[in-house]
C-alpha cells in the first residue's frame, strides 16, 4: 500500500513540475500576434534598420546612438549630435509604417538605438524590443542597447530579426 501511495506521489509531483515548466515556457515566448504583426511590415522594419545603421556607420560612431521619429514634421532625430534628418517621401512612408505597426508591452515605439551592428526598436519601459542584427548573429544582451537586458528572453523571428522580452513573470499578472 505504501509503495502505491509513493508512486502516486511521484506521478503527481512530476505532473505538477511539467505543468509549471509549460506555463513558464508559454509565458516567455512572444505572442503569435506580435510575430504576425511584425512580419506584416518586415520590409518597413528592414528599411528603417538599414537606414539607421547606415547613418550610424557613415558618421563613424563608436558607442550607441539614439534616434527618434516624429511624423509631425517628417524628421528623424539623432541624439548623438543633435541632428535633424529630414526624410524624403519613401523613407517617411517606411518610418511611418514601423511607427504605426510597433506595439509591444502595451506601448508604442519610443526610440531606435543603434550600437555596433545591432538596431533595437524600443518602447519607453525597455521590457520588450525588436532587434535587428546586421550580420545575422544572435545578439547577446551586452551587445544591444536601449532595453533592459538582465533576465531577457530572446526569440528569433526571421533571419536577422529577434524579439527580446523580459523574463519577469509578474508582468503578465498585473
Amino acid at each position: 500500500m505504501k509503495k502505491l501511495r509513493h508512486k502516486k506521489l511521484i506521478i503527481i509531483s512530476l505532473a505538477t513540475v511539467l505543468v509549471v515548466v509549460l506555463v513558464i515556457w508559454q509565458l516567455n515566448r512572444p505572442d503569435e500576434y506580435v510575430v504576425k504583426r511584425f512580419i506584416k511590415e518586415l520590409d518597413a522594419y528592414d528599411y528603417v534598420a538599414v537606414f539607421c545603421l547606415n547613418d550610424y556607420n557613415s558618421n563613424e560612431y563608436t558607442s550607441k546612438v539614439v534616434y527618434s521619429f516624429t511624423d509631425d514634421d517628417n524628421t528623424l532625430y539623432c541624439y548623438a549630435d543633435s541632428r535633424k534628418i529630414k526624410l524624403d517621401g519613401v523613407s517617411r512612408e517606411f518610418f511611418q509604417k514601423v511607427y504605426e505597426n510597433y506595439y509591444l508591452d502595451g506601448q508604442n515605439l519610443d526610440r531606435i538605438v543603434v550600437n555596433k551592428g545591432f538596431v533595437s526598436f524600443c518602447n519607453l519601459n525597455g521590457r520588450e524590443a525588436y532587434v535587428y542584427s546586421s550580420d545575422g548573429k544572435t545578439p547577446k544582451p551586452g551587445e544591444i542597447s536601449g532595453i533592459r537586458t538582465e533576465r531577457m528572453h530572446k526569440f528569433k523571428i526571421v533571419d536577422n530579426w529577434y524579439h527580446f522580452s523580459s523574463c519577469d513573470i509578474g508582468r503578465w499578472f498585473r
